[in-house]
């Protein structure tokens, strides 16, 4: 079970598959992380997604985790603004937001780390 082809997360898997030399077909495509998620509860087949959205489930049981060796890949995601321009409320709560979701270790300090309406780019986040 896959996100739709031509999103990141597709295209960063299938780049990592075709290095092994082995090649998948998803059986279902989806938008929705949320929806994929559902059809694996549903016991519709196997899918990649990030680690953090899949803890509850797994302490729950829901699901269950396979581990492969000599296998890894990794989807960058960034967080930019221009860093002239104002930073509303939201955006500044937004931006702190995505910084407390993420472990310390995701977080790559380039510039300062203070939200302001003159902050440099955020910092790279590993997802």
């Amino acid at each position: 079970l896959f996100r739709e082809v031509g999103s990141t997360s597709y295209e960063v898997f299938q780049n990592a598959i075709r290095q092994t030399g082995c090649e998948v077909t998803p059986a279902w495509e989806s938008t929705s992380q949320e929806a994929i998620l559902e059809a694996v509860r549903l016991g519709l087949g196997v899918t990649i997604l990030p680690s953090t959205m899949i803890e509850a489930e797994l302490r729950l049981s829901a699901i269950s985790r396979i581990y492969f060796s000599d296998f890894s890949f990794q989807n960058t995601v960034h967080l930019a603004w221009h860093q002239s321009k104002f930073l509303s409320p939201v955006m500044q709560d937004f931006i702190q937001m995505a910084r407390e979701l993420l472990p310390p270790n995701h977080i790559s300090a380039q510039n300062s780390p203070e939200i302001s309406p003159h902050t440099q780019p955020f910092p790279v986040m590993d997802a």
